[in-house]
């Protein structure tokens, strides 16, 4: 690809681009089902910042014209007060905030030998907002924001092609989906493993697939999904799919099973060489826990694999067939009672097998 100067924002699109192709590449699925997406050269446009869609491209083997349009989607996202328009991605605002306060302490231990007290403050406030930031979101968020933006760009792809097809007549139209892993706090239950959840996996859950195919026909041939890390926002990991010929060998199709936590700050310890962080959360109240469960035991029967949070994933863990054996009584009342019992009466307090097995460490938490 050509080496060419670019605003920030198309550059920033272009590097999303290339850095997931290089992952890509290393899929012979990929090489063989998405060949005019290799070997290609960018096309300048007037106006670039505005041009659309993002990225038009020309491939040299084929002479297919490819155009891209490339859209932000994580569960931090949330709608600005009084314009259900425009969107705002809580993490990045902080992660500015977290840069600018390092580049102000950094300067001020070269000029005088240690960061002020102020700095450190700031650091450590912006430190808990992107902890309670992270936290505080759900799958459910993501999936809205990812209807949301997929909407308003598909409402656009007539125009899209309009765009491609001033570079010729073969044509090809993909979305490039700029997203973040899943959290590593994350499980995968099936009917017969539990597993947890690392950047490497190609997951896809069955929400994104559902609306789909509720609401978009077959104007979009490809649509790549780049994975941030959620700290470093590096690319590590990246797939694509023909949203009309899902690759289910190369996929992990999962139901959405997780829950909102309310993490909130406890306190701040001081020491000499380092600052403690205390946090608290309100978990889910009985009868939200007992419907969550219920949920995960009708899918798990049904041979359904879904991703869940630690809490559901331990209680799947640790009783396995016993979840899955109909009590006498189906009122939601004696289910909260059973459910609550077993969670908290072993679960948390009698059982270490799971924390170990995962390297999960809750101290302080």
């Amino acid at each position: 690809m050509e080496n060419q100067l670019y605003s920030e924002k198309h550059q920033n699109e272009i590097n999303c681009f290339t850095q997931s192709l290089e992952i890509l590449k290393n899929s012979k699925y990929v090489i063989e089902t998405f060949p005019y997406l290799f070997s290609t050269t960018f096309k300048n446009r007037e106006d670039e910042e505005n041009a659309v869609p993002d990225l038009i491209f020309i491939n040299e083997d084929t002479s297919i014209s490819v155009g891209i349009e490339h859209f932000r989607t994580v569960k931090t996202s949330k709608f600005k007060e009084n314009d259900v328009e425009k969107r705002t991605d809580t993490d990045r605002g902080i992660r500015r905030n977290i840069k600018s306060v390092y580049e102000t302490g950094h300067r001020e231990l070269v000029e005088s030998g240690e960061p002020s007290e102020l700095s450190c403050n700031n650091l450590v406030k912006n430190t808990v907002d992107f902890t309670i930031d992270q936290n505080n979101h759900s799958l459910d968020d993501l999936v809205d924001q990812f209807k949301y933006n997929l909407t308003n760009h598909y409402d656009e792809i007539i125009n899209y092609k309009k765009e491609i097809c001033k570079y010729g007549a073969n044509t090809k139209f993909g979305f490039l989906v700029d997203t973040n892993i899943f959290d590593n706090n994350l499980f995968i239950v099936n009917k017969n493993s539990i597993t947890k959840v690392t950047p490497t996996l190609n997951i896809l859950l069955q929400d994104f697939i559902d609306i789909w195919n509720n609401k978009f026909n077959q104007d979009v041939d490809f649509i790549i999904f780049a994975l941030r890390d959620t700290i470093s926002e590096e690319i590590v990991n990246a797939f694509i799919v023909d949203p009309n010929n899902l690759n289910l060998e190369d996929l992990i199709i999962l139901k959405n099973c997780t829950f909102k936590y309310n993490l909130r700050l406890k306190e701040i310890n001081n020491a000499e060489d380092k600052i403690d962080t205390l946090f608290e959360c309100d978990s889910p109240g009985p009868l939200t826990f007992a419907r969550f469960v219920d949920k995960g035991i009708s899918m798990n029967k049904k041979n359904i694999s879904f991703i869940c949070d630690y809490s559901i994933a331990k209680l799947f863990y640790i009783f396995g067939d016993k979840l899955r054996v109909e009590k006498k009584g189906s009122l939601m009342k004696i289910k909260i009672k059973r459910y609550k019992n077993m969670f908290y009466d072993y679960v948390r307090y009698n059982s270490n097998e799971f924390d170990d097995k995962f390297h999960i460490n809750l101290k302080g938490k």
